[in-house]
C-alpha cells in the first residue's frame, strides 16, 4: 500500500472514531488535555501562543483560548483561498471570529499579521499523532509549511485514543516537540 493510501486509511479511521464521541465527551477529555498542557513549563513561560481554533471533533481550544486571552498574546491562524500558508493573527475577543475559506473559525478581516518570530509556543492540531511527535492532519499541509522554519516550541494536542506507535512519514513531515493527551505528555 502506498504512503498516501495508508494515510487516507488512517485519516478515515480516526475521523470516524472522533465522530463517535459526543460533545460532552470531547469537552471532558479536552479539559483534561488542557490541565496537562498548563502544567508544562513551556506553556507556563510562554508569552505568545499560536493556537489552532478547533473543529467540532478535535481537542477543543475555545476554553483554553478564552482563559488566556487576557494574560497571554493569543495568535490564531487565518487562511486565504488558494494559499497554502497560514497568516498569524492576534485575537483579543473570541466573538471577533468568522468562518474562513477552509471552513474553520478565523479572525474577521481586516486583520494585521503577527510575526512568526515572536511566537514562543505553537499548539498544533492533528487527527492522529505518533509517539515521536509526527502527526497526520487533514492533508492540507498548512502546519508542515509553518513548522518547517519555526524556531519556537511546538506541542500537539490529541486524545489518547488518537495516539499510535508510529505513523508513515514523508520528507516534509515535521514532528512537534511534545504531544499532550488527557492521560500523558510525550
Amino acid at each position: 500500500m502506498s504512503q498516501q493510501a495508508e494515510k487516507k486509511k488512517l485519516r478515515d479511521r480516526f475521523l470516524a472514531e472522533r465522530r463517535a464521541l459526543t460533545p460532552a465527551q470531547i469537552l471532558e477529555k479536552s479539559l483534561l488535555v488542557h490541565q496537562n498542557l498548563e502544567k508544562l513549563p513551556e506553556f507556563q513561560q510562554s508569552k505568545v501562543i499560536f493556537c489552532y481554533i478547533s473543529f467540532p471533533y478535535e481537542v477543543s481550544t475555545q476554553n483554553l483560548i478564552e482563559k488566556y486571552i487576557d494574560s497571554k498574546k493569543i495568535v490564531t491562524p487565518a487562511t486565504e483561498r488558494g494559499s497554502r500558508e497560514m497568516k498569524l493573527i492576534r485575537i483579543k475577543d473570541w466573538n471577533h471570529l468568522e468562518r474562513g475559506p477552509c471552513g474553520f473559525l478565523q479572525p474577521k478581516k481586516p486583520f494585521r499579521e503577527f510575526e512568526k518570530e515572536k511566537v514562543d509556543l505553537t499548539i498544533v492540531p492533528g487527527l492522529v499523532f505518533d509517539k515521536e511527535g509526527y502527526r497526520l492532519g487533514f492533508g492540507g499541509g498548512f502546519y508542515d509549511v509553518f513548522l518547517k522554519d519555526y524556531q519556537g516550541f511546538s506541542i500537539g494536542l490529541t486524545f489518547e485514543d488518537q495516539l499510535v506507535e508510529k505513523l508513515p512519514q514523508e520528507e516534509w513531515d515535521i514532528a512537534v516537540n511534545k504531544v499532550v493527551t488527557e492521560k500523558q505528555v510525550l
